[in-house]
């Protein structure tokens, strides 16, 4: 079995994608041979973009440390403009998305970015491709590439290879009118990703897979959760194989996660609730000692915390252990 986890445009090109790298590293611990890849096709695009123009270029190399003071504000505000340039030119593609996902053809701008994210994907030859979708405006993104690779890969379809589609956003959406609308979506993977991504790897069928959604029989079956995790079986990220010289940050910046879910969780506007299960939280020393790791083997001083809760005798426990740690 070889998958390849894809994290699609468009996000801030500071943000190493959290969610793929936990879901690869877990698949490594304890399924030692499948091959696993993960693909940030955002911040490929965003390294395209900027190569295409010369202030694109000279503010993605200022905001990498490699052109003066990154911490001088004029000079980082005076490149502000480069940044959001790329960013509207990704905002623009969402239209087109939706325009061909409606049943125009791509052409242009779109056509270009489709062959590019197909590319990349492709030549790992995948039986499995897992978009991620984090964000909102990465939703007709991921769709449009689903789309795009079960149309000009011969025979992907019909090699019994699948696209499933999974994340926090996909998460808080309908699964049947995804399906409906996207024939070229396999499945739909709701909550944490684990769980699913193992058994697709050890090729369970469908009904045995817990949260999916999917076609059977002319209609749409949606399988109950499955049992929830212990973190303590999930193993902490190692981002080996992933560049992360490649992000606009002047030193390198990783994402982690200390708990999963929110203890307090009664708040019904919060997206959170639909993707992740019960409260839990990782023991402090362990999670701290994790970070020295990080930090001894990479080089990593800056931790971006992307947790929905942390109370605080745990973040004075974290912030106990992290001095002690020199971090």
């Amino acid at each position: 079995m070889k998958a390849v986890l894809v994290f699609t445009p468009p996000a801030n090109p500071t943000y190493t994608p959290l969610g793929i790298a936990t879901l690869a590293e877990y698949i490594r611990h304890w399924e030692p041979g499948v091959q696993i890849e993960t693909l940030d096709l955002n911040i490929a695009t965003w390294h395209l973009l900027a190569d295409s123009s010369e202030r694109g270029r000279a503010c993605r190399d200022f905001m990498q440390g490699r052109a003066g003071d990154f911490f001088d504000r004029a000079r980082y505000v005076a490149h502000q403009q480069a940044v959001a340039e790329i960013a509207e030119h990704l905002s623009g593609t969402l239209d087109l998305c939706r325009e061909y996902l409606e049943g125009s053809s791509p052409t242009g701008t779109l056509k270009d970015l489709l062959d590019h994210w197909a590319g990349l994907i492709l030549r790992h030859d995948p039986d499995l491709i897992g978009l991620s979708v984090m964000y909102p405006r990465q939703v007709l993104v991921s769709l449009a590439l689903a789309k795009y690779v079960s149309t000009i890969a011969t025979g992907f379809r019909g090699a019994g290879r699948r696209i499933v589609v999974g994340g926090a956003t996909i998460s808080a959406l309908n699964p049947d009118e995804i399906l409906r609308a996207c024939p070229f979506v396999d499945a739909v993977a709701a909550g944490e990703g684990e769980t699913a991504l193992r058994m697709f790897c050890r090729g369970e069928p469908f009904e045995r897979i817990g949260g999916l959604s999917y076609r059977s029989g002319g209609r749409i079956v949606t399988n109950r959760k499955p049992d929830t995790l212990s973190l303590s079986g999930i193993p902490l990220p190692s981002f080996d194989g992933v560049d992360l010289t490649a992000y606009f940050n002047p030193t390198p910046v990783v994402s982690v996660i200390f708990s999963r879910g929110c203890m307090w969780r009664k708040c019904r506007f919060c997206a959170h609730n639909f993707s992740y299960s019960g409260y839990r939280k990782r023991a402090v020393v362990l999670f701290a000692d994790h970070l020295a790791r990080l930090n001894a083997a990479k080089g990593i001083r800056h931790f971006y915390f992307a947790d929905q809760y942390v109370d605080a005798d745990d973040m004075k426990r974290l912030a106990d252990e992290i001095i002690a740690c020199r971090l």
